[in-house]
């Protein structure tokens, strides 16, 4: 859990330097307080869908685009399809995987055509044209990944 808060933070923080709005969005943001309640709730499927909420919405102010976006930290960077749930109610979402060497982008329908995140060039979000990114800030974001998940292995 503690490694998927550095992820998000270090997401949130690479986005805001690039001159992007973020807000907040996740369950643990829009509702809480009731994160542990959920688990109980019947019917399941409203707490479900609670559970499946994005990390941020992201805005670029220059164009006025949004986006959902999920963070994901793995170590090895490898993120499957599954790993999302069944029925994830998101299509238009990006998933960004934040990894000990990479940060990688993967918008929901081409997750779905494979079934995982492939370690292609074009999944490097700095390689991304959806997002109007800076490669020197994102490679600074990496950097400091590698730093906070190599001391938390120790």
């Amino acid at each position: 859990m503690i490694k998927g808060r550095i992820a998000e933070t270090i997401v949130e923080q690479m986005f805001i330097r690039m001159g992007y709005d973020i807000y907040r969005y996740g369950m643990e943001n829009t509702v809480p307080g009731i994160i542990q309640d959920l688990y109980n709730c019947k019917p399941k499927e409203v707490s479900d869908e609670i559970r499946k909420m994005p990390d941020f919405i992201i805005k670029n102010p220059n164009d006025n685009s949004v986006y959902y976006v999920e963070v994901k930290f793995r170590a090895d960077g490898k993120f499957l399809l599954k790993e999302l749930g069944k029925n994830y109610p998101y299509k238009n979402a990006y998933i960004l995987v934040v990894s000990k060497k990479h940060i990688r982008c993967v918008l929901y329908s081409e997750l779905e055509e494979s079934g995982e995140l492939l370690m292609k060039k074009e999944y490097l979000l700095g390689y991304r044209e959806d997002f109007k990114t800076n490669r020197e800030i994102i490679l600074y974001f990496c950097e400091l990944a590698k730093k906070y998940f190599s001391c938390l292995e120790s």
